[in-house]
């Protein structure tokens, strides 16, 4: 019999995300509620992919299947080779703070820390232990979100779009290769909302991230280079546009 690790180098090669009929029920007041209805949904590493669809149709169940928060009802769930449905929450845990980022429509920041401290609380809770690094670590990358005047302030003397830059910056702070993005300038007016869009796009084009965005933006899906239309539950359609990307 061939190894986990055998098994998924042969079905997947090169994906970040790999499902396979991949469906999610709850249980609502006695009764089931289908969140997911056999879904086949696959992103390449280094790939930006763009989840649409309206509000209700499964597209933050995806986000939190892919992050091993959720496990599938039916089918297979492997994200950079593991199998979700396998693991343990130990296991999924690890793998969560050594491979995922998550950028929030809320930003989701530790109202008593300041821009900086947000970022730094991720690399100590993926194990950096090197102060001195974290600390250059983390002036970087508030500088490349372009926040280094508001580096000591705390998240309510920030505004949105700084709040959602500093998110950002705690997403790639240990470097994951997986960032994932639910609904980013959701919360955002348009001028803030292209900020974060060409943010995004620099994950990719400078980081090499692999990128998977819930979105209502034209913007992020115009940058996507797969694009998976939900609705109640079921992939409706998916474009990959023809165009070159580097």
């Amino acid at each position: 019999m061939a190894s986990q690790d055998e098994e998924t180098e042969v079905r997947a090669p090169g994906l970040a995300v790999d499902f396979l009929d991949v469906s999610k029920e709850y249980i609502v007041n006695g009764k089931p509620l289908k969140a997911l209805s056999s879904i086949t949904l696959n992103v390449k590493e280094g790939e930006v992919a763009a989840i649409v669809g309206p509000s209700g149709a499964g597209k933050t169940t995806v986000l939190n299947i892919i992050a091993g928060l959720e496990k599938p009802s039916q089918g297979e769930a492997r994200v950079l080779g593991l199998d979700v449905n396998a693991s343990n929450e130990h296991s999924l845990s690890a793998f969560r703070s050594a491979n995922i980022g998550f950028i929030f429509q809320s930003y989701n920041l530790v109202s008593t820390l300041t821009a900086e401290e947000n970022v730094e609380l991720m690399m100590e809770l993926a194990g950096w232990s090197d102060s001195g690094r974290n600390e250059k670590l983390t002036a970087e990358l508030i500088s490349m979100v372009g926040l280094t005047d508001r580096a000591k302030h705390l998240p309510a003397q920030l505004s949105g779009g700084e709040q959602q830059r500093v998110a950002i910056a705690r997403a790639i702070a240990n470097d994951p290769p997986l960032i994932l993005a639910d609904e980013p300038t959701g919360n955002l007016d348009q001028k803030t909302g292209l900020e974060i869009v060409k943010l995004l796009a620099r994950l990719k084009g400078e980081k090499g991230k692999t990128l998977v965005v819930t979105t209502h933006d034209d913007r992020i899906v115009e940058m996507a280079d797969v694009i998976f239309h939900l609705e109640n539950g079921s992939l409706g359609s998916i474009d990959r546009p023809a165009r070159v990307r580097n």
